[in-house]
């Protein structure tokens, strides 16, 4: 594979995480993870968290979903750079900006955060092995409001 294609494999991975946050797919979620691969943060949580191994990001990303419920309120929406990249390894750094919506009223920003990646390429392709959420302020995504019935 050469430089370039790894490099779009590296940017579609990021996006198949946030898509996966997003529409609540748990297992789509713990897939952009190597095996023992690691979420560091806080983005949109009251406290600092660390997760390690796919098993535990599951269960984190299922829990994720669960408080959501069917209500999808939200879009991640992202702008990568590459900082470093190797035949085998990657660092990344993802701006973060979250919009939601509330109800019937227009989206508006939930948060805004940096993730700095650690990626390495597996016999799978291109993982994340390292995550780290930074964000610009402490603060909790709001839960969703479920629309009134005609």
């Amino acid at each position: 594979m050469s430089w370039v294609e790894d490099r779009l494999e590296i940017l579609n991975l990021i996006a198949r995480y946030s898509h996966a946050a997003d529409d609540g797919s748990p297992e789509d979620y713990a897939a952009c993870f190597t095996p023992d691969g690691e979420f560091h943060g806080r983005v949109g949580m009251p406290d600092e968290v660390k997760i390690v191994g796919q098993s535990a990001l599951l269960k984190f990303a299922g829990a994720a979903a669960a408080r959501r419920g069917a209500v999808q309120n939200r879009h991640i929406q992202t702008n990568t750079m590459i900082v470093e990249q190797t035949e085998t390894t990657a660092h990344a750094k993802t701006y973060l900006l979250v919009m939601q919506t509330r109800g019937a009223n227009p989206p508006e920003p939930g948060l805004t955060s940096v993730y700095d990646d650690q990626l390495v390429k597996t016999d799978n392709g291109w993982r994340i092995r390292i995550r780290r959420a930074l964000p610009d302020r402490k603060g909790v995504l709001r839960p969703p409001v479920a629309e009134a019935k005609p």
